[in-house]
């Protein structure tokens, strides 16, 4: 059994150093910046700090930008691995769905998110509930997860703050609200 896992996370780091071969690098011109990082410095100033989506210069790269066909039917799969029971798996895929989210279109960027938080069914396991709050986590410290989707996550990340399932004589989602803290934390942090 460990030795699959093994096979499976090898599997998904090279398919993540692959796929980043057909996307060229670049920091997303759409992604979300906010203020002084430093409280001391926030605190001194006579105005609170205003934070912003950062708005490209450029704003005819973003509409451009065309995702290849590989990376889209390679996307698809690699989601279908934040459902994975090997924890470490989950984390891995999670990483690199942030690193690729990073170098797509906005309108691609936002279906990637789509996609995720289809993972937050009552029909999913504990397993999809973990992998999904990771993903948006890794999403939110990158400045990915922007400010007008707050209004569709937050209420999964309330359910998943409180995730409780009952199997026999146990209860399983202390993985899910550890994951749920996560992401808080990166909220918080971005």
């Amino acid at each position: 059994m460990m030795e699959h896992a093994h096979a499976v996370l090898r599997t998904i780091l090279t398919i993540n150093s692959y796929r980043l071969i057909f996307l060229k690098p670049r920091v997303a011109s759409w992604r979300y910046q906010r203020g002084s990082r430093s409280l001391a410095a926030n605190l001194q100033q006579s105005q609170p700090v205003e934070t912003k989506a950062a708005i490209s210069v450029n704003d005819e790269d973003d509409h451009d930008y065309d995702v290849p066909e590989e990376i889209e039917e390679v996307l698809n799969e690699i989601l279908q691995a934040l459902r994975d029971k090997n924890r470490e798996v989950q984390y891995s895929t999670a990483k690199g769905i942030g690193r690729l989210t990073s170098r797509l279109s906005k309108n691609f960027a936002d279906q990637v998110i789509e996609s995720i938080m289809e993972l937050f069914s009552l029909w999913e396991s504990d397993m999809a509930w973990h992998g999904g709050c990771l993903a948006l986590a890794e999403l939110a410290r990158h400045g990915l997860l922007l400010p007008q989707r707050l209004s569709s996550v937050l209420p999964f990340m309330e359910q998943a703050m409180l995730y409780d399932e009952l199997r026999g004589n146990f209860s399983v989602g202390s993985a899910v609200r550890d994951a749920a803290c996560y992401l808080c934390w990166a909220l918080a942090r971005s």
